[in-house]
């Protein structure tokens, strides 16, 4: 009987984490793992570029981090 409580919990939590995974937003944020996005975020967090980088550049890395969002929310 544990033997079975155990397997539907698993069986429940990979449920629930193909839900997650089938959402719209979580789907779109997917999307943009890019090396293209990898970068804009990367240039705007090098220590060695932090006295050059300028607003439109963060505002860029900010943008691509709150769109990425999803992939880390639980639930």
């Amino acid at each position: 009987m544990a033997n079975l409580r155990r397997a539907l919990r698993k069986t429940a939590k990979e449920r629930d984490q193909y839900k997650a995974r089938v959402k719209p937003n979580y789907r779109e944020a997917q999307r943009l793992l890019t090396r293209q996005s990898y970068n804009v975020i990367i240039k705007a967090l090098h220590f060695d570029r932090r006295k050059q980088i300028d607003a439109s550049e963060l505002a860029e890395a900010e943008r691509v981090a709150i769109a990425l969002r999803p992939l880390f929310d639980e639930g």
